[in-house]
């Protein structure tokens, strides 16, 4: 059932919808049954009912081509012509809210979010021939894997979805508490009856990012946007009406008058298009920048790309900071920055830094049920409890499909909030138990047992093809479950013959050819599954690896992918049915959210008509099945207390970044967190004695104020009085007065006032390089150490020592370790001194003796971290990656996931001998950033920033004489290919698969970073340029 919240007064839903106009309600107000919000002269009218490696000498087939029927969105207008009586769903403000219930039966239009570019093409399967079964595989037997080793690729696949934290310096800004804030008074109520009085409207506030509302007989704005909007949106997306929630929402006077809003819809619910006509208005009509918040990585990468398309046709900048993307001086014109979690809360920090945090005008959050994630939400939650404290209103858009407490988010964030359940695709949910379907884990749908599938292993595959032209997602609990689900998939699958075009058996050979050009197991093993239609995604393959699964799936070149749930949530892979193969991440079973999340990808507008799930369930565990369909998802809280480690570095980086100077600005900032909305756990830790949340919160402030002194990261002074400039960084408004009097008298306040809370210089340090306070201590006295003992620079393993992340994840191999010690050579034996690893220690752990002291020991931190600086070291010699991982018995995606965190690892150690002024130290360890990132040595680094260029063709390029990417790009196809092919062996496999259609790509590519970098030093130019007239005119 669909719920909303709404504002009381000031809105009128439109009759028509013509461009994004809309006309006032004149039919007389009538009484309704149940709840109903309207104005004096008007009333809502809701919706009506809507009623294997391909052989040289295939044939090549004409293409068979697949038609459908393109359900596009419907007209709303003929739907809101229709007054109905009833109760309609409406949005509300943090001042007024209650929930509002639609009539029963009221469905919405089905209408498209986006047609799929991707036309479906048919792959023949003729002369497929099917991967090696190893025994067992024939039955679905799996390979045991042990409790620690499944934790393990959990937290890997974790990272590689996530980001890592790295912050600029610069100087501090000025932020306040805006004193329009109001949330923290709201009430809001889970029902509101009809006997109730009706609140008193409230006036709407006069727009701020959006013109007064145009007649719909002037076709010349769409949403307060210009015509070419709509038109994009017609041309590039083939949207050509909204649906009628959105246009509801977007026409609300407060979210054009840029207020905040959170909204909660189920996946394929068209999110999305709010918020980027939210952006556009703040672009376009506030001339301010934005920022799109993400998840994940690969998120970020793909709404990056769709940005910048349409800020090339609207004109404004996309730039992304993500990974090891993201540059400095930030853009001064108008700009998108798509950032992860991390990222966009050192973003913040960097704005607040140089104090021009008025330039952010909206900030869209994807994916809000972060905050309520025990890893990342507290990051999350910090970033947006740093908006709330700002000077300036910002316009904060957070979406989700899975928050059931959002009006409490709505509270904390000051926000219109809306509820609602609409779906373009149904969506049906089915268990399997023993081989019986069940619908919703209770009613019996179909039998499989009865027709001949008697094993999970045929039911499974059964399933994942029955249908044809379907895509299909199976999770599956563990990697090595991803690739023996595949092999039975492809071993039990019907024996069917798919016709293919010319271009798809093209597109095939070259998939083919690329996977092999991996030269890895994984992609020779891919190479067999993928012409069946079957493949494998998880952590420990190579990212060029996955992207190409990832590309070859949308484009439906893969029907099956079976996948691991962890990283696969970081991508967006709509399907057609999802699988579970076990209810079970790791070892832990399926959460709520996290079942929703993952069935949210059954169901592709435009091209479904309906979604479906299916969830392998041993008999043991029918009643949790049971029990996870029916229940509601889990509540959103606040972890920001559930770690002492975690609230102690938010403090001082709230410190370090001047949000709070003063006592009073930190119990101000304290009650804007989100746990006092949301509570969520309380670390142990703080050790508090009173009973009241007032009272508790004033213990762990003071305790943590007092550890930070103490510890050397901050100072607390005192001064005779605070002038208005040293008073606020966060100001008096009325939530804070509030605050502060709930706190102390008038006198103590003043007092509070008066004390100064400034970060030392150690302090700032840890701040600016995003260390946690713990970490940035064990640097601190490795680098000082450092300093008078020398470092050897004969061996880069010295350095590749202190790049090395602190908790990287990679096991150690003992028995590989005792061997590789016994032959270093004498440099690496004194480096090995040098750091403190004892061989006899390391051979004690190969005979199978523990460490006394437990794996936390100081000597097993460092001998783990040796042991990865050995393998860091070797990558960056060019040592062919089949021999790093063969050597140290590692997969290659740890080892490029190692890579990418020790560059992003190196990049915050560098800003923190900035930050100390360890000036020589900084231009060494400056100098390992890229070349950590690609494993390679520093002649080919400009190489080896070509989209898509691996370090054995960038050595054959350099071979042949191409030493920069402009070479490359200035080049012809044939040119390139006749080169690299005579200047090196044959034999190298970087070579052998390089054909002209990859010649050609190469070289687009070339062009692609070329001109990137050109309009880099134009923006950089216009930055200069601005900057030196700004001085000029003062």
């Amino acid at each position: 059932m669909r719920k909303t919240m709404v504002r009381l007064g000031g809105f009128q839903p439109p009759r028509t919808l013509q461009s994004g106009d809309a006309t006032d309600v004149s039919d007389p107000k009538r009484d309704q049954v149940g709840i109903v919000f309207r104005d004096s002269d008007g009333q809502r009218h809701p919706l009506p009912i809507a009623t294997t490696p391909l052989s040289d000498n295939i044939t090549l087939q004409q293409e068979e081509r697949v038609t459908r029927e393109k359900r596009g969105r419907d007209d709303v207008t003929s739907a809101l012509s229709h007054a109905v009586d009833d109760d309609n769903a409406a949005v509300l403000p943090s001042s007024h809210m209650g929930v509002v219930r639609p009539p029963s039966g009221t469905v919405a239009p089905s209408t498209a979010e986006e047609d799929s570019r991707n036309s479906f093409t048919a792959l023949s399967h003729r002369n497929a021939v099917s991967p090696v079964c190893d025994v067992g595989e024939e039955q679905g037997d799996e390979v045991n894997i042990s409790q620690e080793v499944v934790q393990r690729e959990l937290e890997e696949d974790m990272r590689l979805s996530t980001d890592v934290i790295l912050t600029p310096n610069g100087s501090n800004g000025k932020v306040f508490l805006s004193p329009t804030a109001t949330g923290a008074q709201c009430s809001f109520p889970h029902s509101f009856s009809a006997q109730q009085s009706q609140p008193v409207h409230e006036p709407c506030a006069t727009p701020l990012c959006a013109p007064p509302l145009t007649p719909s007989t002037d076709s010349g704005f769409f949403y307060d946007l210009p015509t070419s909007v709509r038109d994009f949106y017609s041309m590039r997306r083939n949207i050509n009406s909204l649906y009628a929630w959105q246009h509801e929402v977007l026409m609300r006077d407060d979210v054009r008058g840029g207020e905040s809003l959170v909204y909660s819809l189920p996946t394929s619910g068209g999110k999305t298009l709010v918020a980027e006509i939210s952006l556009l208005r703040c672009l376009l009509n506030a001339e301010k920048s934005c920022m799109f918040v993400l998840p994940f990585v690969s998120l970020a990468e793909e709404k990056a790309e769709s940005l910048k398309t349409m800020g090339d046709a609207l004109g404004f900048t996309v730039d992304g900071h993500y990974s090891t993307q993201g540059r400095f001086p930030l853009p001064t014109t108008q700009t998108v920055f798509v950032c992860t979690i991390e990222k966009a809360n050192s973003l913040i920090n960097h704005m607040l830094d140089e104090g021009i945090t008025e330039r952010i005008g909206t900030v869209v959050v994807d994916e809000l049920h972060m905050v309520g994630e025990p890893r990342r939400g507290p990051t999350l939650e910090l970033f947006l409890t740093k908006l709330l404290c700002l000077s300036h209103k910002v316009q904060v858009i957070g979406m989700s499909a899975t928050i059931p407490n959002l009006p409490n988010i709505a509270q904390w964030l000051r926000a219109s909030c809306y509820l609602g359940d609409y779906r373009p695709v149904p969506l049906c949910h089915y268990a399997v138990v023993g081989g019986v379907v069940l619908e919703d884990c209770v009613t019996v749908s179909r039998n499989l047992v009865e027709s001949g599938l008697t094993s999970e292993a045929e039911q499974l595959s059964y399933l994942a093809t029955e249908l044809e032209d379907a895509s299909v997602l199976v999770f599956c609990a563990t990697r090595q479950q991803t690739v023996d689900t595949a092999k039975f998939i492809v071993r039990h699958q019907k024996e069917t013959v798919r016709e293919g075009s010319i271009a798809a058996e093209l597109a095939m050979r070259a998939l083919l050819e690329d996977l092999k050009a991996m030269d890895s197991s994984d992609g020779q093993l891919l190479s067999e599954l993928v012409p069946h239609g079957v493949a494998f995604h998880h952590g420990g393959l190579l990212a060029e690896e996955r992207a190409l699964v990832e590309r070859a799936f949308r484009q439906r070149r893969i029907s099956v992918l079976c996948c691991t749930s962890t990283l696969a949530a970081g991508v967006n892979l709509p399907a057609r049915r999802v699988i579970f193969r076990t209810p079970y991440i790791g070892m832990e079973f399926l959460s709520k959210s996290s079942y929703l999340q993952m069935c949210g990808r059954a169901g592709r507008a435009g091209l479904d008509d309906f979604g479906e799930t299916f969830l392998f369930l041993p008999r043991k565990d029918i009643e949790r099945g049971r029990d996870l369909m029916r229940r509601d998802v889990e509540a959103c809280v606040s972890h920001l207390l559930e770690e002492k480690g975690v609230f102690e570095r938010a403090i001082l980086e709230c410190v370090g970044i001047g949000l709070i100077r003063t006592l009073s600005d930190a119990r101000r900032w304290l009650d804007s967190i989100m746990y006092h909305h949301a509570a969520g756990p309380m670390d142990s830790g703080f050790n508090t004695s009173s009973s009241s949340l007032e009272q508790t919160m004033e213990e762990i402030l003071q305790c943590i104020l007092r550890k930070l002194v103490d510890g050397g990261l901050m100072q607390r002074t005192s001064q005779p009085a605070a002038t208005d400039t040293q008073q606020g960084i966060i100001s008096n408004s009325s939530t804070g007065a509030a605050t502060v009097a709930r706190h102390h008298t008038a006198d103590s306040t003043e007092d509070d006032m008066a004390v100064l809370l400034t970060p030392s210089p150690f302090g700032a340090c840890a701040v600016r390089s995003c260390f946690a306070v713990e970490d940035a201590l064990i640097i601190r006295a490795e680098l000082e150490k450092l300093q008078q003992s020398g470092l050897i620079l004969a061996d880069d393993l010295h350095l590749c020592y202190f790049v090395t992340p602190l908790w990287e994840m990679v096991e150690c191999n003992w028995a590989v370790y005792r061997d590789i010690m016994s032959r270093l050579s004498e440099t690496r034996q004194r480096i090995a001194s040098m750091v403190g690893v004892d061989e006899f220690y390391i051979n004690q752990r190969a005979m199978g003796l523990g460490d006394p002291n437990g794996n936390s020991s100081e000597q097993m931190f460092k001998t783990r971290r040796f042991y990865l600086a050995l393998i860091l070291a070797d990558l960056l010699n060019e040592v062919p990656m089949y021999v790093v991982e063969q050597r140290y018995q590692c997969k290659r995606g740890q080892l490029q996931n190692l890579m990418r965190n020790a560059s992003m690892f190196s990049g915050s150690i560098t800003s923190f001998c900035r930050a100390m002024e360890w000036f020589s130290l900084e231009a060494v360890l400056a100098s390992f950033v890229k070349r950590l990132g690609f494993g390679v040595k520093p002649d080919i680094v400009p190489l080896m920033e070509i989209r898509g260029v691996q370090p054995p063709r960038a050595r054959a390029l350099w071979v042949a004489g191409f030493k920069s990417p402009s070479a490359i790009a200035s080049c012809t196809p044939m040119e390139l290919l006749q080169r690299l092919k005579s200047s090196n062996q044959k034999e190298n496999k970087a070579i052998k698969y390089f054909s002209i259609r990859t010649a050609v790509s190469l070289i687009r590519e070339a062009n692609v970073l070329v001109q990137r970098s050109i309009r880099d030093k134009k923006g950089e130019l216009v930055d200069m340029t601005s900057s030196s007239s700004y001085e000029k005119m003062i």
